[in-house]
């Protein structure tokens, strides 16, 4: 984390760290590409309730109670969607259509809420067939090859949803 917030354009000052981080060191380094708040989200979010944010004195990262730890507007809203429509024990492939249509309505892409490895299938298909790419949670709700992502996705969302409630 100090050497992401040392390399930043411009650096960021830091003003406390969560010892957390010190308990998973690699033993190579590793290298990150992209916005840093990107990547800060991304390893922040290897921990439970492990939250970051930027104040005036600089970086600060702990592991926040359940109670002060905010859902993301899609956690919400897909979760929220999840929970009314989960039946039986499962999300029927009607519900899940119905769920990404809303979700497209609503400004979220693809790239942005689906994890890293769930999205990496769907960014080689669209390099691959560029004049028919999968841009909208719709498109991959109906592609057999990245239904199964979407769905992790959005059973994700419903743990997150249930346990911010």
């Amino acid at each position: 984390m100090e050497e992401i917030a040392k390399n930043a354009s411009p650096p960021i000052a830091i003003e406390s760290l969560c010892d957390e981080l010190n308990h998973h060191r690699s033993i190579r380094g590793i290298t990150f590409f992209g916005w840093t708040g990107a990547q800060l989200e991304k390893i922040t979010s290897n921990y439970p309730g492990m939250q970051w944010w930027i104040s005036e004195k600089g970086l600060n990262i702990a592991i926040l109670p359940a109670e002060n730890a905010q859902l993301s507007a899609f956690d919400q809203l897909a979760g929220r969607l999840t929970v009314e429509h989960w039946k039986e024990g499962k999300l029927s492939k009607d519900a899940l259509h119905l769920i990404a249509k809303a979700l497209d309505e609503v400004p979220f892409t693809l790239k942005a809420e689906l994890q890293r490895a769930q999205w990496l299938p769907i960014a080689k298909y669209n390099r691959e067939n560029s004049k028919k790419p999968i841009k909208t949670f719709l498109q991959a709700a109906h592609n057999p090859r990245f239904v199964r992502g979407v769905r992790r996705r959005l059973y994700l969302a419903r743990d997150r949803f249930k346990a911010g409630r």
